[in-house]
Parts: structure tokens; C-alpha cells; sequence
């Protein structure tokens, strides 16, 4: 804050040791006399070795420092904040609730005027004897911001879900968490009061909330306090931000939630999402620190025992500002559906980092963004600042193992945690980062990083070239596939990994890492094919324990091998016939005695079938997965897996977890109509040369495929298709007829 006006949030999370700061131009703000700078600092403060700090600096045009953080400085612990609220250990960034009692915050403290003689000197931290960084840890590598500030707009609810009120009840044992009051259930008002619910929708006139008061002269009658729910009717990721005028005391309790439960709002069950606010005498406006991702918000009002006058509440939407480059459009409805829920779930995983979901962890998770979210934003977007942050970011995070953090956008030390398949898909995203944009740049930094994990991986071969017991904890999917001893997919996934290691060393001029990545790739191909084929199933096996099969057989084994070319044409043919041509639908968990993919790794099956030149069939998958699965539930955003109420991961049995309403992982169409359907293939780094084969499918549409050259258009037309391209950009020949 600047002589009182909010200037600016951030700097972007980050790992302690890599620490980005921001730069913000103040000077029209700045007045003659005396001036403040103010800072609310928030520090999460667990899981990792870091400690709270707050660095600042004025700097006129010439780079001079005019003033900066140091033990002139004035600090203290707000008391306006509960420092027990409730933690929700599912969240890496703002895990703990947020309780402000606007009564122990003075009204002016952001001005000049205010006096600040009883805070203390700032402490100046330092080490051996050392104060300003790099020399501190752990501020040893202070980073500029390298994405751009996200955009924020206003909004309001489009409707009421819901008015009611509840009996009022301490919460003695967990009462630093709201969530519990919030999913309380209620009945129809009577006895407390909510005047013009409907006015929360509008800018126009207030909503007034009483509890009731008749407890007062009738001791048998309990306190009734309103609640009204609100539904924006989408997913959003926002702060909650008020007008209220009210007595001193009276609290507003807030509640966010992707879904309703049974109808009615309850936050309780999983993902204890909600904030407090007290409010002090009079009229008064409030902003969360931290913005939550919800679709529903539920308000409940506390000890407002004279009329607490709710003037506006918004949501101040805020997001990662994409250009609107990448498009699809088809008169298919259900698959224009699929795309825009698609692109809608890509858009709001991304915000100063690139989460799984935003509700649940908002964390940037290493194979979810590697293996989809990336390529869905180069596809719907076009952007690479974003995705550049997230391969640095993630390879800072490599442990003396060779393998990368599971989530990269906090730091954990727990290098025994790792999931080692997450660290294939991030080596192959930074191939495919390259691949898009030319950048010989990053490959030049990372590229040690990568070479460490192929290392890593190679240690585990066994005679055949094959890796059995893969270390750690081997994810692949959330499905039924077995791991046991030689994990075909694994396997899989290093060949890929391998076959991007030898073009990173090709860019990078390492011949001997090419040699080694070449050899390696032979005899992983000639081994899984003899180890894993089962000649009477048609398929390849899930895993084999030394010589033995184990009897398992997957989706997720089968459209890997394909994809990744390690099937043969035949075994290729048998697969496709086996699992996806004879159109049998196919049921959640396990399937005539085949796993099938969750969303996640069903990104694999639309790249396998579209390798086999099969897209009529990806088309199919498409329409029936997302399309009837989602789509037809009335999605707005993609779910974690094929149903929000349950995983299937252990069979043919519904395991009752939450799953998100919000997935990007499960947004792979938003990448695959554009540019799979197209045939659109980068055969020179940073697109100036592409292949484009459209699919010879029964189908209309309109794609738009941004490129770093500018963007490509395809459209299809009544069996004709037409490609045009931005200057710069080639079209080989046998890709289609250009204009």
C-alpha cells in the first residue's frame, strides 16, 4: 500500500532457495511531504525450511535506492488475524483459513498521520554477520518476475441457490474451522431475517441480514442465524470482496465450494475452504488475502443483532492474462462442448503457477502439467512464458536421487516421495517445449537436469534393458494397472523419455548422450516386445514379475506402447481391434478384464490412436468419455476422473473420494481437436516448418493452432479442407493444399 491505496500482490509463490521478486511503478502515487509504504505479509511457513521476510526497496529512475526494508521499519503480528485457524493440509499455498476481526486492525494505519511509536524496530535478518542477499538464505537467488500480472475483473452471482437460517452453536472442540458452522443444515427463515436476497445478484441496492432476537425475552428459543448461498455458475478462481455496514461484532462466515451435496452447501467433508470476517462499527469494505476457487459460496451471519447491511459482495475473478489466440469450432455440439469445457478447465488452472486443480491444492504437479496442461496451453493460447516458469521452477526441485519434487511450485524435502514416472513427463515437456518454440536457451539450462534423470533411470536396468522395480512409488494413472516387478508402462514412458533425451543432446551437441540414449532405446524395444506381448490376449501385459506375467492388461500399457512406438504394425492392428474398434463402450474401472483410462492417461489413447491414424476412433472416445460422462452431467470444467463422486482406481468398486469438478489433467481435448484432428505436425523447432495431414473424419470444423510464428487455420468443409498459414511458416509438402 501507498499513502493508503492497495497497490499491488505478490511476488509470484516460489521454492525458498528461487525467489521471485516484482517491480511496480508508484511514482504517480507518491505525494509531496510525507508518504508511507505499508505491507501485509503472510507466511505459510511449514513443510520446508524457509522463514518469513519481507524485502522492499524505492528506486527512482536511475536505479538509486530512495529507501528500503531495514531496522527503520516499523512491524508487528497482527492481532487482526487468528493465528489458529483451521489447516486444510490439502492445500500447498493457503492452507489455513483466513479469521480477520476487522476491530483490532486501526482504521488508519496505512496513512501518514498514523502512529506507530508502539510497534517494533523491525528485525533485520541475517547471516554471519552478513544482512543484505544473496547472503541470506534463504534469499540466495532473487529472481524478477518472468510472467506477466494476472488480469482481475468483478463478479457477481448469477443466482440465489438458496436462503435459510440455522441455530446458532459454539464449535468448543475445532473452533478454528469455519466449515463446520457453514455445512450446518438449516430450515426456511422465520425467525431471523433476510431482507431482499436477491439484491446480492445486483449493484443496485443492499441485502439486509438480522439474527434473531427472540431468544431475549423467550430463554426456551435459540439464536437463529441467516445464511444465503450464491452461484456464480462456473468454477472460478477468486477474492471474496465486501461492502457491509453492521454493528461492531457481528461476523460474516464464508464459505466456497465447487458443488452442492445433496443440494445443499456443506464444505465440511473435504477441502475446508472459508473465511471470517468481524466487523468493527460502521461502514467498512474487505478483501481476502487469498483467492479460493469455487462455483458456490455460502455467507452466514453472526451476532448481527441489529441490521447488518450487506452492500455488495463480489468476486474478483482473477486469472492468467492468455491471449484469446487458439480456437475450435464445429456445428457438433457435443464436441464444441467438450472443447470449451476443456479450454475453460486449461484457462483456470493457470495463475502465477499452473495447478492440478485450483480448488483442492493448487498445486503445480509435475506429470499433470508436463503431460497435458502444457500442450493444451500452446494449443488454446499460445503462451510459453508460463510454461517456461513451470520447467525451471520443476527442475529446481531435482534431489540428489536424479528425480524432480511431485509438486514444484512448494518446496518438500521428501526425496523418498517422488513419483519417478512424473519426472519422464516433465523430461518429454521440456523436449516438446523446445520442439514448439525453438529455444535452444533453455535447453542449454536444463539440459543437466535432464541428463541426470536419464542417468537416474538407467541405474535400474536389468540384463534385458528393462527397468523392474522401478523406484519410489510408480503412479502411471489413477487405475487399476499393475506395477508389479517390470512395468510395461513404465517402460514405456522411458522409452519416450529417452527417445527426447537423444533429440535434447542432439540440440545440445552431447554425442555421447545420444549414443547412450540410442542403445538404450534399441533394447528397450526389442525386450518389451518379446517380455510384455501376450500372442492369446492380443495385448501387451501390465507388468511381468521376472519371467511371469502377471495377468493384468490395460489401457494405460497398450496405447503407451503404441504411442511410443514400441508396438510393431501388427501388434498395433491387434490392440486397436481388441480395445477400441469393435465398439464396445467401455465401463469405468475394469473392463472384460481390461483397465481403462482415467482422463489423465486417455490423453495417451487419443495420441496412440491418432499415431495409428485412427482419429475416427479418438472421435468415438472423445464423444463417450467427455460427452456423456461429463458434458451430459452438466460439466463446466473437467473432472478429475470419469465420475466427481468416486474413484474407480482400485477395479470395478467406486472408492467414495471427492473428486475436483476442476482437472486440467483431464482437459486433453482442448489440445487434441486442434492440432491431432488437423494432423499438425512441428518438424523444425520453433514451427517453421509443419506438417499438417488433416484426419479423414466425417466431420465440420474451424481450429486455430497458435504457433510462435503466428497462428495456423484449418477448416473443413463438406469433405474439403483448407490450410492457412501465418509468413514464416512452411507447409511441407504432402501436408495439405496451403493458401
Amino acid at each position: 500500500y501507498v499513502n493508503g491505496r492497495r497497490v499491488h500482490e505478490g511476488p509470484p509463490k516460489s521454492h525458498p532457495f528461487m525467489t521471485y521478486y516484482d517491480q511496480v511503478p508508484v511514482g504517480a502515487m507518491l505525494e509531496p511531504g510525507d508518504n508511507v509504504i505499508c505491507a501485509i505479509v503472510n507466511h505459510v511457513g511449514y513443510d520446508d525450511d524457509s522463514r518469513g521476510g519481507f524485502l522492499a526497496e524505492l528506486i527512482d529512475a536511475d536505479g538509486t535506492a530512495l529507501a528500503a526494508t531495514g531496522p527503520a521499519w516499523r512491524a508487528i503480528r497482527s492481532p487482526a488475524w487468528r493465528q489458529d485457524s483451521f489447516f486444510c493440509f490439502f492445500n500447498r499455498v493457503v492452507p489455513y483459513q483466513e479469521h480477520f476481526d476487522a476491530r483490532r486492525l486501526p482504521v488508519d494505519w496505512l496513512l501518514p498521520r498514523f502512529d506507530d511509536s508502539r510497534w517494533e524496530e523491525a528485525t533485520v535478518i541475517s547471516h554471519r554477520g552478513r544482512t543484505r542477499p544473496p547472503q541470506v538464505p534463504p534469499w540466495t537467488r532473487l529472481i524478477p518476475r518472468d510472467i506477466p500480472i494476472m488480469t482481475e475483473q468483478p463478479l457477481r452471482a448469477e443466482r440465489v441457490a438458496g436462503t435459510g437460517e440455522s441455530t446458532s452453536a459454539m464449535n468448543r472442540m475445532r473452533g478454528g474451522d469455519l466449515s463446520i458452522s457453514l455445512s450446518q443444515p438449516g430450515v426456511p427463515i422465520a425467525r431471523a431475517a433476510i431482507d431482499d436476497p436477491d439484491a446480492i445478484c445486483a449493484e443496485e441496492r443492499p441485502t439486509v441480514f438480522a439474527c434473531s432476537t427472540a431468544h431475549r425475552s423467550d430463554p426456551g428459543t435459540p439464536i437463529m442465524e441467516p445464511w444465503i448461498v450464491l452461484d456464480f455458475g462456473r468454477i472460478i478462481n477468486a477474492y471474496a470482496e465486501i461492502d457491509v455496514d453492521g454493528p461492531a461484532g457481528a461476523t460474516l462466515e464464508i464459505g466456497y465450494a465447487e458443488r452442492l451435496t445433496d443440494g445443499q452447501f456443506n464444505n465440511v467433508i473435504e477441502g475446508q475452504f472459508a473465511d471470517g470476517y468481524t466487523l468493527r462499527e460502521g461502514a467498512q469494505s474487505w478483501r481476502s488475502f487469498a483467492w479460493k476457487s469455487f462455483r458456490y459460496v455460502k455467507i452466514r451471519v453472526k451476532n448481527a443483532f441489529a441490521p447488518l447491511i450487506l452492500r455488495d459482495f463480489r468476486a474478483i475473478e482473477s486469472a492468467y492474462p492468455f491471449d484469446d489466440v487458439g480456437s475450435f469450432e464445429t456445428p457438433d455440439r457435443q464436441l464444441q462442448s467438450v472443447y470449451d469445457i476443456c479450454r475453460a478447465t486449461t484457462q483456470i488452472a493457470c495463475n502465477e503457477y499452473i495447478t492440478d486443480t485450483p480448488w483442492r491444492e493448487q498445486g503445480q504437479w509435475l506429470g499433470d502439467v508436463a503431460a497435458v496442461t502444457l500442450g493444451s496451453i500452446y494449443a488454446c493460447f499460445g503462451d510459453t512464458a508460463l510454461a517456461r516458469k513451470f520447467l525451471i521452477q520443476s527442475a529446481a526441485t531435482q534431489y540428489p536421487t536424479g528425480f524432480l519434487g511431485n509438486m514444484t511450485n512448494t518446496y518438500t524435502a521428501n526425496w523418498s516421495g517422488v513419483l519417478p514416472d512424473f519426472s519422464l513427463w516433465w523430461l518429454m515437456a521440456l523436449r516438446d517445449f523446445y520442439v514448439y518454440t525453438g529455444d535452444e536457451s533453455i535447453v542449454v539450462e536444463l539440459y543437466h537436469t535432464a541428463a541426470r534423470l536419464i542417468t537416474a533411470n538407467l541405474a535400474y536396468r536389468r540384463a534385458d534393458g528393462l527397468i523392474e522395480d522401478a523406484p519410489y512409488e510408480v503412479f502411471i494413472d489413477w487405475a487399476n494397472v499393475d506395477r508389479t516387478g517390470a512395468s510395461a508402462a513404465y517402460n514405456a514412458l522411458l522409452y519416450g523419455a529417452l527417445v527426447a533425451m537423444e533429440e535434447l543432446a542432439g540440440a545440445y551437441g552431447d554425442e555421447r548422450m545420444e549414443r547412450t540414449c540410442r542403445a538404450a532405446t534399441e533394447t528397450i524395444r526389442t525386450s518389451f516386445r518379446h517380455v510384455f506381448w501376450d500372442p492369446d490376449e492380443h495385448l501387451f501385459a501390465d507388468a511381468v514379475d521376472g519371467t511371469q506375467a502377471t495377468g493384468a492388461f490395460s489401457e494405460q500399457t497398450n496405447a503407451a506402447a503404441i504411442e511410443f512406438g514400441l508396438a510393431d504394425d501388427a501388434q498395433r492392428d491387434a490392440i486397436i481391434d481388441r480395445l477400441w474398434a469393435r465398439g464396445d463402450a467401455f465401463l469405468c474401472g475394469t473392463n472384460n478384464g481390461v483397465t481403462e483410462a482415467n482422463p489423465f492417461f486417455t490423453a495417451v489413447v487419443l495420441k496412440a490412436l491418432a499415431r495409428a491414424g485412427r482419429h475416427d476412433l479418438a472421435l468415438d472416445v472423445i464423444r463417450d468419455r467427455w460427452g456423456k460422462r461429463m458434458v451430459a452431467h452438466g460439466a463446466t470444467s473437467t473432472y478429475e476422473e470419469w465420475s466427481r463422486y468416486g474413484s474407480w482406481r482400485n477395479g470395478d468398486e467406486l472408492v467414495p473420494i471427492m473428486r475436483t469438478e476442476s482437472h486440467a489433467w483431464s482437459a486433453f481435448p482442448a489440445r487434441w481437436l486442434p492440432e491431432y484432428l488437423c494432423g499438425i505436425t512441428i518438424v523444425e523447432p520453433g514451427c517453421a516448418q509443419v506438417r499438417i495431414t488433416a484426419a479423414d473424419v466425417d466431420l465440420d470444423y474451424r481450429a486455430v493452432f497458435p504457433t510462435p510464428r503466428g497462428a495456423i487455420t484449418v477448416t473443413c468443409s463438406a469433405g474439403a479442407t483448407t490450410i492457412d498459414t501465418p509468413t514464416g511458416v512452411t507447409v511441407m509438402e504432402g501436408g495439405g493444399n496451403a493458401s
